[in-house]
């Protein structure tokens, strides 16, 4: 008996704005998108799970790219990040009929603090509850834990879940958790998935 859906954010209920900031940067600086991509993972990793302020974040990105100053490249990750933000309107249909047909609608999301509290000023997050942020509970996808973080507060099993992602090893490790996962491809694709499985 599925209880609860709970949705990624960005790339999933919005489109994934990360592809247009590593090309801004790329551009910008004149470098290769994949070694910005490349330098930025496991630092946004660590800022995700609040390990890192914003400040030493933007100071240590600058310093593997070799970017003299690191305020100009917050300003052009902050200014992308705005001006790429697009919901993914068929998608909150999706939830909007999901809510009506009595399910729990939740988010999980890795999301550094300076843009979920963009979100929030924005009321995003307003359709869901509860909303799990990675910054907030300092844990993040893949890791096992942050499953069991859900699951404990939302007071359910990990099979009366559904979990929606973009990213394949979120998804592997939700499976693994024992939730049913769906890796999302595109809006109708997530809703064909969804029907087989309520």
């Amino acid at each position: 008996m599925i209880k609860a859906v709970i949705f990624d954010f960005g790339g999933v209920v919005f489109k994934n704005v990360m592809k247009y900031i590593y090309a801004k940067t790329s551009e910008k600086f004149g470098m290769d998108v994949l070694t910005v991509r490349k330098e930025s993972k496991p630092l946004l990793d660590e800022w995700e799970r609040n390990r890192i302020s914003s400040e030493e974040f933007w100071k240590l990105l600058a310093l593997k790219l070799k970017i003299s100053g690191a305020e100009s490249l917050q300003n052009l990750w902050h200014k992308t990040f705005e001006e790429n933000l697009t919901p993914n309107e068929k998608v909150l249909q999706i939830i909007e009929q999901l809510k009506e047909r009595g399910l729990k609608v939740a988010v999980l999301s890795n999301v550094s603090e300076p843009f979920g509290e963009y979100h929030k000023s924005k009321n995003h997050y307003g359709m869901f509850f509860p909303v799990f942020l990675s910054y907030e509970i300092y844990m993040a996808k893949p890791d096992k834990e942050i499953y069991e973080h859900v699951v404990e507060k939302m007071k359910l099993k990990p099979e009366e879940c559904i979990f929606v992602d973009d990213k394949d090893d979120n998804v592997i490790a939700a499976k693994e958790f024992g939730m049913h996962a769906i890796l999302f491809e595109s809006a109708e694709q997530l809703e064909k998935e969804l029907e087989k499985v309520l």
